[in-house]
């Protein structure tokens, strides 16, 4: 009698606890809101940012920004990039769609997002990025 009724609490605690996952979304000043349905943005750091070799000198210079989404909950990716002069940081915004009916996987996703940098002038240009690692730098060079 004592093992079933340990059983039957640890069943029922276990079952209690999943029935939450999947339903935390960030709000405000980051404090989670329990039991909602909303989507959600992060920023998440990249592994690396690639030029894509251009075919025509009139092509407009593109980049793929590479990284990971931290779970395996439905996700989209909007680069961001401020320029200053011939600097231009880019970012990656993370938008995820968090359903109190559907538990995500916690495995990490890659993410390729391709960004168009156009109306560079001729010169060197600098994009700058964060990754897990710290900053770091591509260099592009506009004929």
């Amino acid at each position: 009698m004592f093992k079933t009724s340990v059983f039957l609490i640890a069943t029922l605690t276990l079952v209690m606890a999943f029935q939450n996952c999947g339903n935390t979304v960030p709000t405000g000043a980051g404090s989670p809101t329990l039991g909602l349905s909303d989507s959600s943005s992060y920023e998440t750091p990249l592994v690396n940012v690639r030029a894509v070799a251009k075919t025509d000198a009139s092509e407009p210079t593109r980049i793929i920004l590479d990284g990971y989404f931290r779970d395996g909950c439905p996700a989209t990716v909007e680069p961001v990039v401020e320029s200053s002069g011939s600097v231009h940081k880019v970012r990656a915004v993370v938008t995820t769609q968090n359903s109190k009916d559907v538990s995500c996987t916690m495995a990490l996703e890659p993410f390729e997002a391709p960004v168009t940098l156009s109306g560079l002038e001729s010169g060197r240009h600098t994009v700058s990025f964060e990754t897990e690692d710290g900053p770091r730098e591509l260099v592009l060079d506009i004929p």
